[in-house]
């Protein structure tokens, strides 16, 4: 009877021991260092609801310069937080741990990479979301105008990165350029709606042979997004851009706008909706199609796209 009696209690006993535990590890107040506390509160809504998310400040800069700076208030603090950055090219995830000041956690840091980026708040621990979306982040060296002249980075591939490592490329307004350029008399000036080239430019890598191009790989011009794939009608552009690409990305004045590739050799490389990094992802070959040109060229023009389909736009490239 006695041996019955121990056993029903050993287990009352093991049972309590079981709920307390249990109680321990879904309790907001325990300690940060019990892992199962840590995923249970991660999925938290009270908890959640007692952070305030900050935007990035500021959601544009410049690689290898610009301080971006994160932010989360939290009173209680027990939970580390952590950025989550994700490049919308590559795929590519990091984890920036954030630092606790005060009662907020805090980051302040740069990023190397040309290109667009979505970030998200997450817990250190376990990587779990706090943030209810994707913010984006613009880490560019373009700068655009509306009323003035913009200023585009563009390395054609050579490294993704520098102005003078551009593998021969060259413009037509350029010594020793071949083709039509904006700033050249009577040269690109086509304005209606499916042509406003008033200030396109012509590039070659190779003006001493009329077809010493043909083929030639072509990489995109922008961090951004293909809004546009086409192979343009007769009509347009004095007999068409024939297979071209059109590339968007927002500028810092809140505006969008987009860089056309036209004359490609063959249907471009990338599709609708494609995230695209400048330097570094192929998005056709040089070719003649459409128009009446007489030797292969790239055909490049700049659009602000946020007024319309006239929306001739000036452009320069960055010399860095």
């Amino acid at each position: 009877m006695k041996t019955k009696f121990f056993i029903l209690l050993a287990i009352v006993l093991l049972f309590a021991l079981a709920s307390c535990q249990k109680d321990q590890n879904t309790n907001p107040s325990a300690p940060a260092s019990q892992g199962a506390m840590v995923n249970s509160d991660a999925g938290n809504p009270q908890l959640k609801a007692a952070l305030t998310e900050f935007v990035v400040s500021p959601k544009f800069g410049k690689p290898n310069s610009t301080y971006y700076n994160f932010k989360v208030a939290d009173i209680g603090g027990a939970l580390p937080l952590s950025v989550k950055l994700y490049e919308r090219v590559t795929g590519a995830i990091t984890y920036l741990p954030m630092v606790r000041v005060g009662t907020n956690w805090t980051l302040s840091t740069k990023i190397t990479i040309n290109g667009w980026y979505d970030y998200r708040y997450v817990y250190t621990s376990n990587k779990a979301n706090i943030s209810g979306t994707n913010y984006p982040l613009c880490n560019t060296n373009n700068v655009f105008s509306s009323s003035g002249t913009s200023a585009i980075t563009w390395p054609f591939g050579a490294d993704g990165s520098s102005w003078g490592n551009r593998l021969g490329w060259i413009a037509a307004n350029e010594i020793g350029g071949c083709g039509n350029a904006w700033n050249v008399a009577n040269q690109h000036c086509y304005f209606s709606c499916g042509a406003d080239d008033s200030y396109a430019i012509d590039w070659n890598k190779n003006c001493s042979s009329a077809y010493a191009d043909d083929g030639a790989t072509v990489r995109s011009p922008l961090d951004g997004t293909v809004v546009k794939v086409f192979t343009d009608s007769p009509q347009n552009h004095n007999s068409g851009y024939g297979n071209a690409v059109d590339i968007q990305q927002e500028g810092s004045d809140g505006q969008f706008y987009v860089f056309r590739v036209a004359h490609l050799k063959y249907a471009p490389s990338v599709g609708f909706g494609a995230c695209v990094r400048a330097g570094v992802t192929a998005i056709g070959n040089i070719g003649m199609t459409g128009g009446t040109s007489t030797a292969p060229h790239a055909h490049c023009a700049l659009y602000n796209a946020t007024s319309g389909c006239n929306a001739k736009t000036k452009f320069t490239f960055n010399a860095q």
